[in-house]
């Protein structure tokens, strides 16, 4: 079984916010550019400056990838009658996965925006 990821998020994912969620950062976004392209970032940081790299906090496709990674590890254990003993491990993560977060018409969101003001 592929045990590699959830040892990989963990080496990650080390921060948790108020409520005990893992923050994803760096986490990377693909509905974000580096500056130097034409696209450029529309968003602006706490202190005003533009945010303009792919590297952000909690970019809902990092999060989406985790969340399915563990999922289909768990599963796959169970399946298997494998890896007993790293189920609740991995249950662990997946009860601390950020939710995903939407916008007022329920599509969601690239990223966390809450982080830059």
């Amino acid at each position: 079984m592929a045990k590699l990821p959830p040892k990989i998020y963990r080496s990650i994912v080390k921060m948790t916010d108020k409520i005990g969620n893992y923050i994803f950062i760096p986490s990377y976004s693909p509905e974000n550019w580096p500056s130097n392209t034409d696209e450029g970032s529309k968003y602006m940081d706490n202190m005003g400056g533009r945010v303009n790299a792919p590297a952000v906090i909690n970019a809902t496709m990092d999060i989406m990838v985790c969340r399915e990674v563990l999922t289909h590890l768990i599963e796959g254990a169970k399946i298997l009658g494998t890896e007993a003993e790293n189920i609740p491990k991995w249950k662990g993560m997946l009860a601390k996965m950020p939710n995903y977060l939407l916008d007022e018409e329920g599509s969601t969101e690239g990223m966390d925006m809450a982080y830059f003001g």
